[in-house]
C-alpha cells in the first residue's frame, strides 16, 4: 500500500510567499505534518556571524528584529552568552588562531633578542680575549728584553772570563815552556851525574 505524502497548511495562507516555507516531519503517531520555517530571506541576518570567518557563532541567541538598530538593547546584551575573549565577534576556532599566532610571534620577537645578546657577548668576549693577548704581548715583552739583557750581561762577563783565561793560559804556556826546558837539561844533568 502506498503511503499518503500529501499535506495541508495549518496556517490561512494557501500561497507560496517567504513567509509560507515549511518542512514535513513524521510524527511518532505516524502522520506527515508540516513544521512552518523562519523567514529564510533574514537567516543571514539573523545569528551573528563570526569576523574572520563568516561562520555563524554558536551560543549566541538570534537578534531579530533590531539587525538595522547598532545600538544594543538589553535583551541584547543579555543574548550575548559567550564570555570568552572576543565572544560574540570571533568564532572558537578564530581565536584559537590568534592565540597562537600572538604566542609565536611573542616566541620570535623573544628569540631575536636573546640571539642580539648573544653576538653583542660574543663581540665583548672577542675584544677582551685581543686585550688579554695583547697585554700579555706587552708583558712578555719586558720579560723577554730582561732576560736578553741578562743574556747579554753573562755574556759579556763569560766572554771576559774567557779572555781573562786565555790569557792567563798562554802567559802559563810561555813560562811554562821555559820551565820544562829547565827541567828537561836538569834532567840530563841529572842523569849524567
Amino acid at each position: 500500500m502506498v503511503q499518503d505524502a500529501r499535506v495541508t497548511y495549518r496556517r490561512r495562507n494557501p500561497y507560496n510567499t517567504r513567509t509560507n516555507y515549511f518542512k514535513k516531519v513524521r510524527t511518532p503517531g505516524n502522520r506527515l505534518v508540516i513544521q512552518y520555517l523562519k523567514k529564510l530571506h533574514l537567516k543571514h541576518r539573523s545569528l551573528p556571524r563570526c569576523a574572520e570567518m563568516g561562520t555563524p557563532l554558536r551560543g549566541v541567541k538570534p537578534n531579530r528584529g533590531n539587525y538595522k538598530n547598532k545600538r544594543l538593547s538589553l535583551l541584547q546584551k543579555k543574548r550575548k552568552a559567550v564570555s570568552r575573549a572576543y565572544g560574540g565577534n570571533l568564532c572558537h576556532s578564530a581565536l584559537r588562531l590568534r592565540i597562537i599566532r600572538a604566542f609565536l610571534s611573542e616566541e620570535t620577537r623573544i628569540a631575536s633578542k636573546v640571539r642580539v645578546a648573544q653576538k653583542k657577548a660574543k663581540i665583548l668576549r672577542r675584544k677582551n680575549k685581543s686585550k688579554k693577548k695583547k697585554k700579555k704581548g706587552k708583558k712578555g715583552g719586558a720579560k723577554a728584553a730582561a732576560k736578553k739583557a741578562a743574556a747579554k750581561k753573562s755574556k759579556s762577563t763569560e766572554s771576559k772570563k774567557k779572555a781573562s783565561t786565555k790569557s792567563t793560559k798562554t802567559d802559563s804556556k810561555k813560562k811554562g815552556t821555559g820551565k820544562a826546558g829547565g827541567n828537561k837539561k836538569d834532567g840530563k844533568k841529572k842523569g849524567k851525574k
